[in-house]
């Protein structure tokens, strides 16, 4: 993917996230929400390609924007290193349906 579509995508993102300032680690995944959808709409991008713009896209906004603190930024950054990959490959998951949430809900029913 060209460096001019990853702005494109990238402003997009940023534009609709204009109400987050200095949010909390755990508000991060509504970005990651925001720019999956916005992704979703390139249909030209692949599975991988799509998953590494996010990842990307959430780097750079925590970077060079002021919607993480300074004091917040590295803990930001070790949650996009660590666990933003697989929860971006658990939402992708559940959205095709691959994951049985109803035999998660009577599992835990017997608890």
């Amino acid at each position: 993917m060209d460096d001019d579509k990853f702005i494109e995508i990238f402003k997009k993102v940023t534009d609709a996230a204009t109400n987050y300032k200095d949010v909390e680690i755990a508000d991060l995944i509504d970005i990651v929400k925001l720019s999956m959808e916005i992704v979703q709409k390139y249909p030209e991008l692949k599975g991988d390609e799509k998953k590494i713009i996010v990842i990307r896209i959430m780097k750079k906004i925590v970077s060079e924007t002021e919607i993480i603190s300074e004091d917040k930024k590295e803990l930001a950054n070790s949650f996009i290193d660590k666990a933003l990959p697989k929860t971006i490959n658990l939402i992708v998951e559940a959205y095709k349906h691959k994951i049985d949430l109803k035999s998660v809900r009577n599992c835990c029913e017997l608890l």
